[in-house]
């Protein structure tokens, strides 16, 4: 009689366990689900930050044992992301968002790994998502913050008319714009942002631009609460420089992985350089560059006519880029020297001025005082 009982109790147990399986593949899991959650082991929220577009994995451990169910579930809505049991994908009931883009490692299972691959992630994507697991050894619900960022690829600064523009796309989250000429500036309108289908954003402002010949600065930051990029502008004076031999000067960021970019009147490359690299010089100009500094600072030689005009110095790293433009006037070498020399002579003039002036002042000064002490000695008389 003891023996049918046991029997008995096996075949309900058997019967009770498949009933659960089944429960679980059904449409009414998150029921059972529910009923069973003050048997099963919860954790507090995980944020993991992934790129958009990229692949990323959201982890998930449990304790391991047989008649593995795993079900990835998104919140709220219970949006069913991936399940696994009966050993293998079910996916008949995944939502379409999610379609190809899921994976599980059933070789991880045996340790205790239950992490989901999420293949190109957008935005879209971000939220709350649980990952339910159960075993004979017991359930477990983990709970993962999913964010998504795109960082700031580049912030460009250009010219346009009697302004200057600072734009950069691509981005995520909602970015930020600051203007720095000297300090803080205030545009007097504020950035233009907008949004493609990806949920991307796109950002750009202007300000008002006015060179006047002199040195001109200007730096365009843009920040969102993951990444920051920032951008400056940097007009020089004209300089002028010999035929045989002219050197344009260039500030290089310290920053590593750096690298050099020389063009002419904006558009033709000169060359590249990146940091502790030779420079690597267009078939071009091969024959007009002499050298770079540590610097930066580019020399030219043996140039003509033709090399007159605008060169522009590009030092950028991954988290700045630094645009620097200097118009350059080309002199016959006897001129140079007489420029050269009439400013030499300009300067010793003034001091001449200067030192004449205070005699001047001097001289007068005593005679002043004599013709005082005069006047007195004489009333005294």
């Amino acid at each position: 009689m003891k023996g049918c009982q046991l029997l008995s109790q096996s075949f309900q147990s058997d019967k009770v366990r498949e009933q659960r399986r089944l429960n679980m593949s059904s449409s009414g899991f998150f029921v059972v689900f529910g009923f069973l959650n003050f048997l099963t082991f919860t954790t507090g929220d995980t944020e993991i930050s992934c790129q958009f577009g990229t692949d990323c994995i959201l982890p998930c451990s449990f304790n391991t044992g047989n008649e593995v169910v795993i079900h990835w579930i998104r919140k709220p809505g219970d949006i069913q992301v991936h399940s696994f049991y009966y050993n293998s994908d079910q996916l008949d009931r995944q939502n379409q968002r999610y379609k190809g883009r899921t994976s599980l490692d059933p070789e991880q299972f045996s340790k205790g790994n239950a992490s989901l691959r999420l293949k190109d992630v957008g935005v879209q994507d971000e939220g709350r998502y649980q990952c339910y697991t159960s075993t004979v050894n017991g359930n477990k619900e983990t709970y993962i913050q999913l964010q998504v960022y795109a960082p700031i690829q580049e912030v460009t600064i250009r010219k346009s008319d009697n302004n200057l523009i600072c734009s950069s796309d691509g981005i995520y989250p909602e970015p930020n714009l600051i203007w720095t000429i000297g300090s803080q500036y205030d545009p007097p309108e504020k950035p233009r942002i907008s949004k493609t289908e990806s949920e991307l954003y796109s950002i750009s402002s202007s300000i008002p631009y006015n060179l006047n010949g002199s040195h001109y600065a200007a730096t365009c930051s843009i920040s969102t609460t993951k990444d920051q990029k920032k951008a400056t502008l940097t007009e020089n004076a004209q300089r002028n420089a010999s035929f045989t031999e002219a050197t344009v000067e260039c500030q290089r960021l310290d920053a590593l992985p750096g690298q050099i970019v020389w063009r002419f009147n904006h558009s033709q490359k000169i060359l590249t350089q990146s940091q502790g690299e030779d420079f690597q010089a267009t078939p071009e100009w091969q024959k007009y560059v002499k050298e770079v500094s540590p610097q930066g600072d580019l020399t030219l030689k043996d140039l003509t006519s033709k090399q007159e005009g605008t060169y522009t110095c590009e030092s950028s790293n991954t988290k700045e880029t630094a645009t620097a433009s200097t118009p350059l006037r080309l002199v016959e070498d006897g001129v140079t020297s007489g420029i050269v020399i009439a400013v030499i002579a300009v300067i010793v003039i003034i001091i001449a001025t200067i030192a004449v002036a205070a005699f001047v002042y001097t001289w007068k000064k005593k005679m002043f005082c004599f013709q005082s002490y005069k006047l007195a000695s004489q009333t005294e008389a």
